[in-house]
């Protein structure tokens, strides 16, 4: 695959390559790399900007893995706030604040919603 990236400045050309079985259109694999993409920016930048994960010193044990699952958890419950015009990491700071406000996430919205079906 190649991809072209132009930032008025320059222009700079990648190529990139994959291996796999999946038997389709050019179109439909550009589909599937650009969603790839789309995982990366929507949930690791996101956990970066927020919580800085990337610059987490806990390397111990389970403690990562802990802290990571504890931390998608925070951002699912925070983007199940559909109302709210607050971003994700001011609805972050808000549900650490003010318990009412996690307390009305967890009970009272999707969140709660889809927690109650599972």
């Amino acid at each position: 695959m190649e991809s072209t990236r132009d930032t008025g400045l320059e222009c700079t050309t990648e190529r990139r390559y994959f291996v796999s079985s999946l038997e389709t259109d050019e179109e439909v694999f550009a589909h599937v790399v650009r969603s790839h993409w789309g995982i990366e920016n929507r949930l690791h930048y996101m956990l970066d900007v927020i919580y800085r994960e990337d610059a987490c010193r806990v390397r111990k044990d389970y403690s990562p893995r802990t802290l990571g699952l504890i931390r998608k958890i925070a951002l699912t419950i925070a983007r199940s706030d559909k109302e709210s015009k607050t971003s994700v990491r001011g609805r972050v700071q808000q549900m650490a604040w003010s318990e009412g406000y996690l307390e009305s996430l967890l009970f009272h919205s999707d969140f709660a919603s889809l927690a109650q079906t599972a």
